[in-house]
């Protein structure tokens, strides 16, 4: 994964800070404005 990557993503959960919480491979993705079972397409904004 890397930035500017676009990954269809569903999210599972809502994060404290109001994000939605999705795994991509091993990997946690946050996402802003999504709730839990949504599908959505999101662009990487930055990788750790």
């Amino acid at each position: 994964m890397r930035e500017k990557d676009i990954l269809d993503v569903t999210i599972a959960d809502l994060f404290p800070e109001g994000r939605g919480l999705a795994k991509y491979g091993n990997k946690l993705v946050f996402v802003r404005d999504a709730l839990p079972g949504e599908e959505v397409k999101a662009e990487v904004e930055e990788v750790h």
